[in-house]
């Protein structure tokens, strides 16, 4: 099985962006629910992908540090 390995610091950016849209979005009342749940769904993912991406980048440290 493949993984893709994924920058923590891009994916927190856009995290935050997306968490900045969802709010201005909100705010001004332009979302309606179904909108609402499709960012929801991908503020959710992003902070579950940027979880994996620190443990991996983790790993891969600690493994450094044994074969050194």
């Amino acid at each position: 099985m493949y993984r893709q390995y994924e920058n923590p610091r891009a994916l927190e950016q856009e995290l935050k962006e997306k968490r900045e849209q969802f709010d201005y979005l909100k705010k001004t009342g332009q979302l309606d629910v179904d909108e609402e749940i499709d960012i929801a769904m991908c503020i959710e993912d992003l902070r579950q992908r940027i979880n994996f991406a620190w443990q991996d980048e983790e790993y891969d440290e600690m493994h450094r540090e044994v074969n050194v």
